[in-house]
């Protein structure tokens, strides 16, 4: 499978290369020339656009301190795999350091939802890193797998919070829930929203956690009573100890069965995967 190919290629003040352009490339390039014509600084530099070599201080031409390449990419995708993911990963990076965030989004809307997901997020994290927030935000609506943007919506929350911007931080809380209460299955329901009461609950939202701890818990009694319920309590009983609430902990823990108390087998990341 071609994931994808060049199309075009251009370079500028890279080694014997003062500016060279190839227009049109098809399956095959053949590239004819004299000794020191630039042959091998075409291959080379198309190894530095890829990262894999290094830009040295005699790849300069000549007095120039700037060295341009650029390319035009054909994608053909029809399966996805994680090789695959690191390509698109590295060419988002370079496009949202560029400043170029359409195109890494449109870079990540080759992929299927998981990895379309992974890119999304890996990109709303750098414009986070920068203190981009609103950007963040917006990129993480695109996000398909619920995992993924709720994780962005927290990390941001939790930073909101900490500069002392309380009312946005629980605006970008409420988008959590929000978020949660569109998923289906009990289970992955309640262990994302004891994950936001956490956060909550660490940031001092103490009133809040607990009201979403209910929510969690009036969700699992829903559940018919059997493993199925025990399993989601027992993942909020161990959300609720972590944050402390060991009384509220307790008074769930009273409703297993002894003789059900083993560990959950049930797992998160199943359900996104």
């Amino acid at each position: 499978m071609d994931l994808m190919k060049i199309k075009k290629i251009e370079i500028k003040n890279f080694r014997s290369i003062k500016e060279v352009s190839i227009d049109e490339i098809s399956n095959i390039l053949i590239l004819v020339g004299k000794n020191n014509s630039g042959k091998s600084a075409i291959l080379n530099a198309i190894d530095v656009f890829w990262g894999n070599r290094k830009i040295k201080e005699d790849d300069f031409h000549k007095n120039e301190n700037k060295i341009e390449i650029k390319t035009n990419l054909l994608f053909k995708i029809q399966q996805i795999r994680d090789k695959e993911y690191k390509l698109l990963l590295k060419i988002s990076k370079c496009l949202c350091i560029d400043g170029m965030h359409d195109k890494a989004i449109q870079v990540a809307n080759i992929a299927n939802n998981k990895y379309k997901s992974k890119l999304l997020f890996e990109f709303s994290e750098y414009l986070y890193n920068k203190g981009l927030y609103d950007e963040a935000i917006q990129i993480s609506d695109m996000i398909p797998k619920d995992k993924y943007k709720l994780k962005m919506l927290i990390m941001i929350a939790e930073s909101l919070y900490k500069q002392g911007l309380t009312s946005k931080a629980v605006t970008l809380y409420n988008k959590a829930v929000q978020t949660v209460n569109s998923i289906q299955i009990n289970r992955c329901k309640t262990e994302l929203i004891s994950n936001i009461a956490e956060s909550l609950y660490n940031n001092g939202l103490t009133g809040k956690a607990e009201s979403l701890y209910d929510e969690a818990i009036q969700i699992a009694h829903k559940e018919p009573y059997g493993d199925s319920r025990f399993e989601i309590m027992r993942g909020i009983i161990k959300s609720l100890k972590k944050v402390g609430l060991r009384d509220k902990a307790e008074k769930l823990s009273n409703e297993i069965p002894k003789k059900t108390k083993s560990e959950a087998k049930f797992n998160i990341s199943d359900y996104f995967n």
